[in-house]
Order: structure tokens, then sequence, then C-alpha cells
């Protein structure tokens, strides 16, 4: 099922027309069941989410035309389940974060799992528990560059980049939070506006007893006259 961001038709023009952008990346099936296969994985993950967020197609191998559709995934399908893929985030991302997983067919029948990364962090995400030779090295934080490809900042300027956008994020949710809170006091009443409607219902009460004080005083004064 897609997220709420994300259509099923969206998803599926991704794979009728797969192309490799900053925000998607392309791979052919994977041996997930590899730690070095996983780990490289969870190094394209991390940087579309430091990229702002994305998508990574499966099923697709690279031909001189283009990416063609692959054969069916020759690997355990457990692993391309959404708590396969958020698996390996848990063991290579920090701070980690999970992603939607989908299971489609393109228009032309082929089987495909698209892995939709969220965007909107407020801090840049590094990598963790690295296996050795596998690509993916500790502590270190990937974006996607031009190409595109996944790779750790080479410039001030891709510096700068990461960090405007998490403050970016952050200011937002700020932004949103202050606006929830605001919401919350215009539709509840104030305390000055329960006093008074405590004050005007007793002053109701009051007027009300008065005056029917006076009316049962005016009917004695009657009876004695």
């Amino acid at each position: 099922m897609a997220s709420d961001s994300t259509s099923e038709r969206g998803l599926r023009g991704l794979l009728d027309f797969p192309r490799e952008e900053m925000s998607t990346e392309i791979k052919d099936w994977l041996d997930l069941d590899d730690a070095g296969v996983r780990a490289k994985l969870a190094k394209e993950l991390i940087a579309l989410a430091n990229h702002g967020g994305g998508f990574l197609l499966f099923g697709f191998s690279e031909t001189q035309s283009g990416w063609a559709a692959s054969s069916t995934c020759p690997y355990r399908a457990v692993r391309y389940s959404q708590d396969g893929i958020n698996d390996i985030l848990k063991r290579h991302a920090e701070p980690t974060f999970e992603c939607y997983v989908h299971h489609l067919q393109s228009s032309l029948g082929n089987d495909h799992v698209v892995v939709e990364v969220p965007g909107g962090h407020v801090s840049p995400i590094r990598a963790n528990r690295s296996p050795q030779g596998s690509g993916l090295t500790d502590h270190t934080y990937y974006i996607r560059r031009p190409g595109p490809e996944s790779a750790a900042p080479q410039s001030g300027r891709e510096w700068e980049a990461l960090i405007r956008r998490c403050l970016d994020n952050d200011h937002q949710r700020q932004v949103e939070s202050f606006r929830r809170i605001i919401g919350a006091l215009i539709s509840e009443p104030t305390l000055a506006q329960r006093v008074a409607d405590v004050a005007s219902g007793s002053a109701k009460t009051l007027h009300d007893w008065t005056e029917a004080s006076l009316d049962r005083l005016r009917r004695l004064d009657d009876d004695g006259s």
C-alpha cells in the first residue's frame, strides 16, 4: 500500500519510466542475505534520506538503451519486506528511520519493489556498524551527488546544503507545533471566557431569584390588603 504522500499510480509511473535521478536510485535484485550487500543498500537509503527523501527501485537491469525489467527476484522475499528493509536501517543508520516498502507490478506486468524513503529529518543521518569491505564507513554522512551517486559530502557547499535542509525541517516542525497550540487555544474557551460565563450564569440566577422574591412579596401584600 502506498503511503499517504504517494499514490499507487505515481509509483507505477516510476516503474513504467525508470530513470535514475538525484531522488531516485535503481537496482537489480540483490542478495540481501549478504551482510555486505545490506550495508551498501543502507548507504543508498541514508543518502536519499539526507537528500530530502526519494525512491529506490528494485528489479531493473541496465542496458545500452536504458533500464529494463529483470526476471523474477531469485532471493528470499522476506528480505524485501518492509520489516526486512527497516531492519537494515536499524542496524546501519544513526539516527534510524523507517521507509515504506511497496510491492507493485509495472503496466507490463513485471514485479518490482519500491522503497519510499522519507525526508524531513531534523538532523543529518550517518552510517553505523559497517562491515569491513562493504563500502559503508562508520560515522560517515552520505548525500546524493550529481551522477547521481551516493557519497560523503566533498565540499563546504555540500555540507552547508545538508545542514541547511535539516535546519529548515526543524523550523517547519516548530511552526507546525506553534500552529497546533494556537489552534487549540482558539478552539477551547480561555480562562477569562470561562470566568465570564460563570459570572454571567450567576448573575442570571441572582436576577431570577430577586424577581421571584419580589413577585412573592407583591402577592402577599395583595392578600393582606
